[in-house]
């Protein structure tokens, strides 16, 4: 929770991992996330990870050997 001019706001995020678009799981989770915004200073965001790029840990060590400590691999998991 936040505090923005003394007024106590929340952010809910929505995860959703499944490889369907329109499926059954998506419908529970905007269902959920309708709740939550009918509830007042409430903010919610939906995130689908098939929209990002993003794979495994190959333990290449890149990270660990670099000063900024970042993953080499080009994905999406730094948005």
């Amino acid at each position: 929770m936040i505090m923005n001019l003394g007024i106590v706001m929340a952010k809910v995020l929505g995860v959703l991992g499944s490889a369907r678009r329109d499926g059954y799981t998506i419908k529970v989770l905007k269902k959920a996330l309708e709740g939550a915004a009918s509830i007042p200073n409430v903010k919610i965001e939906l995130v689908h990870l098939l929209d990002y790029k993003f794979g495994p840990c190959r333990s290449c060590y890149e990270c660990i050997r670099r000063d900024e400590h970042r993953c080499v691999l080009p994905d999406d998991m730094g948005k």
